[in-house]
């Protein structure tokens, strides 16, 4: 024990170095060399020793006993090769930048092979362990593996780059050998007197190729979240003739790679479409292979050579390989064809799905260049095609509703018809409704019909699977000056249109009733394809979307009217106006704001008048995880409260937009306070304290109210009395939560609050009949804030609301702090508190806020120090 203790600690030790003293000083240090080699001796040794205990415990890993600080070491020797690998130092031209990457790239590149092996070997092991004898998994502990193998892969990846060309081939190696047992595998599918059966073997197999894959992924591509995709500089640098002597061998390995791995998730999605139900096709590996072009496709074709530097942008740099019309081409429809595919075949594999659809929005988002080469795709006019047939088709349609569909679709100019003829098949469409809608169906100039298994497919997919699928087509086809593009677009956005209105006109003239199964499936199928539409901001012209929004909006929110019973459906109308609002209330003009804000009224009365008078919330879970799994019940109610925030912005959008001496054209101050306190009014009486004890809930909730009490604390103070004294108990009860974020935010608003009943005397009207109400939150805030040790974290805030509320009535307030006095017990601390309150309360300062609700800066510094002076005094 001695021995791991002290192998960890000096790993640390090194770590530490490396991290203060930098690769520019140490690498002038004679024993550099020995230092690099060692962290590549000691993690070598402690990866083989790994194996070697794997191996003899045959994949109980459980029972390793020396694993865990085995991994801890490896842990801290890849964090100290990223802080070595990572340094901006090494990209500089000098002597000392060069000889310093030589070797790291000489020492280090071993020790990413041994690594690579390692975990690879002991993964297929402990794969075909928990397969032969079925042990049970803790989903929460594989969670947390899941994200522990993650970070250090990420880790991994910057060992792998000191040498890339190095770390290709030996990934190249693995890789190949893996594919060849793989494609024998897949080959077995479908064949007679072959079994379906995973076995142990076949497990270990699948996840060899899912470890490799990871390493590909990681060493190849960054996680660009949020961000332009980018190739990783390191692989662009080693790829450029004029920073690498080993480019052109390079180039040939990650060409020679992903063109390996395109040809398993062909070979894989081809199986797939015969033999959907084959358990060994594994939807974790196809899982797999999307992430993996969900990071790679968008970074590396059709790059933008300005993004990088002129170094790497040469003609035999990685930048060129897919940056021509064919390789491009190829490149995205076989991702297209991919997420066709397993649309269709496997529309309930969630994760599947979800990645599938990620992929086809990375792709859509990634400009104009990329678009034409989109709409020019067969199989992505297929899937245009598929949802515009499919818009207003349920899961449980009839085979004739389906074959209707198909029949009334009129096809796509020179596409393939897809998702036209899906467009109104639901999930649940018998086979006869949808062979009578391709049946029906005309076609194409040209164009093949989509087969019916491919329709009845794509009928199957939940619907927020189809919405996701709806958002990147839309952003897929959105350049205007592009007449198919513009087609596509068109056909998407009427098919849901058309499904929408046949719903609306059934339910208004009673052809059906609100709760029979066929209309609630038909609500959710087209306030899903609207959220689709209320996600694609990042189009090209976004405020298409407005134009075809708005219209539908008052019929949006009328089905809150039906369905505000079923969470279902009512959640859904929830998050679509919100989403809706997040996305394009920058952009809306008046008229198409002030439609969004009547709808949301709307929906927002209707949602209230159910829910407050039915629904009781209790909190029942003990702990954090089965807290996180209660919130999820009332993601309606987050979902009421994240529309208010959104719907507020719009004030400070239009005032930070508008131009100097320009004639106002956006809402104004007060419809939009007028929205926001209505729908406070309406949510307010489902905020009981036990709601407030779930964490998202109430950040939001106090987001929303401190929010608006700080902004428009002139409007809170006329409402009727009723509303205005739920708002002031949430901020009393806000002002002593633990989170730091909400005691803030309410003590910031009862600040705002008195403070404008300082300038403008506006609660007179309540302090006439309730004339205890400062009082009242003097008390409170003196009694559960100040005299508290949480105070120390909310200390300005706190100042800041109690010098207003002294200031209102200070001898009300002298004697609130003479009646707690006389809680304290002896008459010391009953005269050191008063003494320390009148050193606090200094009259100028005090005169000056009652004057006008301002204190001036520099009094407000003076009195932020004497308060902190005054809190540790009693305490």
């Amino acid at each position: 024990d001695g021995r791991h203790s002290e192998t960890v600690d000096m790993l640390s030790m090194v770590q530490c170095l490396v991290a203060n003293f930098k690769i520019s000083l140490l690498s002038r240090l004679p024993n550099f060399g020995n230092l690099l080699q060692a962290l590549a001796s000691v993690g070598d040794s402690l990866l083989r020793q790994n194996v070697a205990d794997c191996t003899k415990l045959q994949g109980d890993v459980e029972s390793m006993d020396e694993k865990e600080w085995r991994d801890e070491a490896v842990g801290i020797i890849l964090g100290a090769t990223v802080l070595l690998g990572d340094d901006p130092w090494l990209l500089g031209s000098g002597e000392g930048p060069m000889v310093a990457r030589s070797a790291l790239s000489t020492t280090l590149a071993p020790l990413y092979s041994s690594y690579v092996t390692a975990r690879v070997q002991m993964a297929k092991m402990e794969e075909h362990y928990i397969t032969l004898h079925q042990a049970d998994l803790d989903e929460v502990r594989e969670e947390i593996s899941a994200t522990d193998l993650e970070e250090e892969m990420s880790s991994a990846s910057s060992l792998g780059r000191v040498n890339v060309h190095s770390a290709l081939v030996c990934l190249g190696g693995l890789l190949q050998q893996c594919l060849s047992s793989l494609k024998l595998l897949f080959e077995s599918v479908g064949t007679n007197g072959t079994t379906q059966e995973v076995t142990p073997d076949v497990a270990a197999l699948l996840e060899e190729a899912r470890l490799l894959l990871l390493c590909v992924c990681h060493l190849l591509t960054d996680d660009n979240a949020g961000e332009t995709p980018m190739i990783p500089e390191a692989i662009v640098r080693a790829s450029s003739v004029s920073e690498s002597p080993s480019a052109y061998e390079t180039c040939h390995a990650i060409t020679s790679l992903v063109s390996s791995l395109m040809s398993l998730a062909e070979f894989q999605a081809s199986k797939v479409t015969q033999f959907p139900a084959d358990p060994r096709l594994s939807p974790l590996l196809a899982k797999t292979l999307l992430w993996f072009f969900h990071r790679w496709a968008p970074a590396y074709v059709l790059p933008s050579t300005v993004e990088y530097n002129a170094s790497g942008s040469g003609e035999n740099g990685v930048l060129s390989i897919w940056n021509s019309g064919e390789s491009s081409q190829q490149a995205v429809a076989l991702c297209i064809s991919l997420c066709l595919h397993y649309h269709c075949s496997w529309p309930q594999e969630k994760q599947v799905q979800e990645e599938a659809a990620s992929l086809l929005l990375a792709l859509s988002k990634r400009g104009k260049p990329m678009r034409s080469v989109l709409v020019q795709t067969p199989s992505f006019c297929q899937l245009v095609s598929l949802h515009a047939i499919t818009a207003g088709i349920r899961h449980n349609a009839a085979q004739l509703e389906v074959e209707t569909a198909i029949a009334a679709f009129p096809g796509l100019q020179g596409s393939p018809s897809l998702h036209a003829i899906t467009a109104g098949i639901r999930h649940n469409a018998a086979q006869l409704e949808v062979e009578t809608a391709i049946a029906a169906f005309p076609g194409l100039q040209g164009s093949p019909t989509p087969p019916t298994n491919m329709i009845m497919g794509y009928v199957r997919l939940p619907y927020d699977d189809r919405s996701r699928v709806m958002t990147a087509l839309l952003v897929g086809c959105s350049e205007m000056d592009d007449e198919r593009a513009s087609g596509m677009l068109s056909a998407c956005l009427t098919s849901v249109h058309a499904s929408f209105q046949s719903l609306i006109h059934a339910l208004s003239n009673k052809q059906v009733r609100s709760h029979e199964i066929n209309a609630q499936e038909m609500a959710c199928l087209c306030v899903e394809m609207y959220c689709g539409a209320a996600r694609a901001s990042e189009m090209s012209e976004p405020e298409r979307i407005p134009q075809f929004m708005t219209p539908s909006l008052p019929h949006l929110s009328g089905l809150m009217v039906y369905y505000a019973q079923d969470l279902t459906i009512c959640e859904r109308l929830l998050r679509l106006f919100r989403d809706y609002a997040e996305q394009f209330i920058a952009m809306l003009n008046r008229e198409q704001c002030l439609a969004l804000f009547t709808a949301s009224v709307d929906l927002l009365k209707s949602y209230s008048a159910h829910h407050c008078a039915s629904r009781v919330i209790h909190r029942t879970s003990t702990s954090t995880h089965a807290d996180l799994e209660e919130e999820q019940n009332y993601s309606d109610v987050l979902c009421a409260i994240e529309l208010l925030i959104h719907l507020g912005t719009k004030d400070f959008i239009d005032i930070c937009g508008s131009k100097p001496g320009a004639e106002n054209v956006g809402v104004d101050s007060n419809q939009v306070t007028d929205v926001l306190l209505f729908g406070l009014q309406q949510i307010l009486p489902l905020m009981t304290q036990g709601l407030l004890q779930f964490p998202t809930l109430c950040t939001q909730y106090f987001s929303l109210v401190g929010f608006v009490m700080d902004t428009y604390p002139e409007k809170v103070c006329i409402v009727p009395f009723e509303l205005f004294n739920s708002l002031l108990e949430s901020l009393l009860f806000g002002m002593s939560h633990p989170d730091t974020f909400i005691s803030k935010s309410s003590l910031r608003g009862i600040s705002g609050l008195v403070k404008e009943h300082l300038q403008s005397q506006v609660l007179s009207n309540h302090l006439a009949q309730y004339p205890d109400i400062i009082d009242n939150c003097s008390r409170r805030l003196l009694n559960e804030v100040v005299f508290q040790k949480i105070v120390w974290d909310r200390l300005e805030p706190a100042g800041a609301a109690l010098l207003p509320l002294a200031a209102v009535d200070v001898n009300k307030f002298v004697a609130v702090v003479n009646s707690l006095a006389q809680n304290l017990g002896s008459q010391e601390k009953q005269q050191r508190l008063q003494s320390a309150f009148q050193i606090l309360m200094k009259p100028e300062v005090i005169t000056k806020v009652a004057a006008g609700g301002y204190e001036g800066r520099m009094n407000r510094l003076r009195f932020k120090k004497d308060f902190e002076v005054f809190v540790r005094d009693v305490h």
